[in-house]
């Protein structure tokens, strides 16, 4: 361990689930890993070894899933953790760990999470056990957050309790419509749509189907804007596409709650377009780009008024915390603009934070403007979305039940790469060993002795132990 660097790791056994053949990106999956390892109390992860040493719903699951069953702390997500959290339902329905430090994302995220574990695993029976608990975590949100009256029918109105954040961003004053919430509001009841249909129950798919059609609606009605976003201690911008950070006095750009909607797909092509330009023009300072011990992601351009912390704002300032840079939407922001089509920038971005982990031997929770650590060390939530962003920025895998539409629900779909990668992926059940190469437009697959022109891999022709060849050109 270097000076100043985070716990000491035995990496030199570990095998990569992704091997990209960079050795700084390399390295520091090789550090995730361990992270991830540390962590792992044979049925779940805690946060952050040591500091945060309780699972958390939001650490576990929120924007994503590692695609892999070969690592038993990495396969924990998809089984005994979700097992672990649908056990764990609050007596009014939702699922929350700690009232402080979010009320209304983690019901949403476990929605959604069921999902990707049937992704990875095919585990209908989970599907079917868990579905009745779901809805109810549903309800429980929609009938007691919903008001038409405050302007939306479709849109969770979030009025948090006293001492009590909206959120992950648990020291800032998010309330009522909040970027943030209304995506993973959508991505949970299109998800449970999704479960509807997968267990045969047709009405009530098409009825979240429809329901999650009106927030993305409204979301783009309501939170949309083309204004200049109030700045602090930062340069000011002028007049932009982005989403509101929530309808509150000032207008921040957020980071996370805009990358998430691109992810989602809440965004469509142009907005991607506003949103993603202006990350890019200011990539030294959100992502860290072009300077020597830059992280990505900061949250937010500039920084939270004081006036708009939250009543627990114990670590809250200038350039602090949530006003700081934290590596998992830097890798939210490598999904982001891999999924419009940018490698380029979305290499320089997993290039850029392998370099962080390179530099201090761990994943820690957040890093001031000048690249200095600080919080948990060991921190789950940076390691596995590193580990995600991987398969979907790098190795660009991804299953069909994460996209808006074009193909079965057996289906994979392929994106450009960021580089030459090799990775077993599970999904449904099948252990499919892909192989990416190559740089370019168009795609030529070869999979079960049949050599395809696209992009859309037929569930048809995967089986476990085949192996998938995508040589782009």
């Amino acid at each position: 361990m270097r000076a100043g660097g985070g716990p000491s790791y035995d990496i030199s056994g570990i095998e990569l689930l992704v091997q990209t053949g960079d050795p700084q990106i390399d390295l520091a999956e090789r550090y995730a890993l361990a992270v991830l390892g540390a962590n792992y109390t044979g049925d779940a992860h805690v946060a952050a070894a040591n500091y945060y040493d309780m699972p958390w719903i939001r650490d576990s699951f929120a924007w994503g899933m590692i695609p892999s069953l070969r690592d038993t702390s990495v396969s924990s997500y998809s089984s005994s953790e979700i097992a672990y959290w649908l056990d764990r339902q609050q007596p009014f329905g939702g699922w929350i760990t700690a009232k402080l430090s979010g009320y209304f994302d983690e019901t949403p995220i476990l929605i959604s999470s069921v999902l990707d574990a049937y992704d990875v695993t095919g585990n209908i029976g989970l599907v079917r056990s868990s579905l009745a608990r779901l809805e109810r975590g549903w309800r429980w949100l929609a009938a007691g957050y919903i008001r038409p009256a405050k302007g939306s029918a479709w849109l969770l109105f979030a009025t948090v309790p006293p001492h009590v954040a909206a959120d992950w961003a648990d020291q800032v004053g998010r309330t009522g419509y909040a970027t943030q919430v209304e995506a993973l509001w959508y991505w949970a009841t299109r998800s449970l749509g999704i479960l509807e249909g997968l267990t045969g129950h047709a009405p009530q798919a098409a009825y979240y189907a429809d329901f999650a059609a009106h927030i993305r609606s409204d979301i783009n009605t309501v939170l949309w804007t083309t204004s200049a976003p109030y700045t602090l201690d930062a340069p000011a911008v002028g007049a932009f596409g982005h989403y509101r950070s929530w309808l509150g006095p000032r207008d921040y750009f957020e980071l996370d709650s805009n990358l998430l909607c691109v992810v989602y797909g809440i965004a469509g092509p142009a907005q991607t377009r506003s949103i993603l330009q202006f990350v890019r023009a200011h990539g030294a300072y959100l992502l860290g780009l072009g300077t020597p011990d830059g992280v990505p992601a900061k949250v937010v351009y500039g920084d939270y008024s004081p006036l708009d912390y939250a009543s627990k704002h114990d670590r809250l300032g200038p350039g602090q915390y949530q006003n700081g840079s934290w590596p998992t939407v830097g890798a939210l922001a490598a999904m982001a603009f891999a999924q419009s089509g940018d490698t380029g920038e979305a290499r320089a971005i997993l290039q850029q934070l392998s370099g962080a982990v390179d530099r201090y031997d761990d994943l820690r929770e957040w890093y001031t403007q000048d690249g200095t650590p600080q919080g948990a060390p060991s921190f789950q939530w940076a390691a596995r979305m590193f580990l995600v962003a991987l398969y979907q920025a790098y190795l660009g895998v991804e299953s069909c039940t994460s996209l808006q539409g074009g193909a079965t629900l057996t289906d994979l779909r392929l994106r450009a790469p960021l580089g030459a990668g090799t990775a077993d992926v599970a999904f449904l059940g099948r252990r499919i060993h892909v192989v990416v190469k190559g740089h370019g437009p168009t795609v030529r697959l070869t999979v079960a002795g049949k050599t395809l022109a696209s992009r859309v891999v037929p569930g048809a022709l995967l089986c476990s132990g085949c192996s998938l060849r995508a040589n782009w050109q």
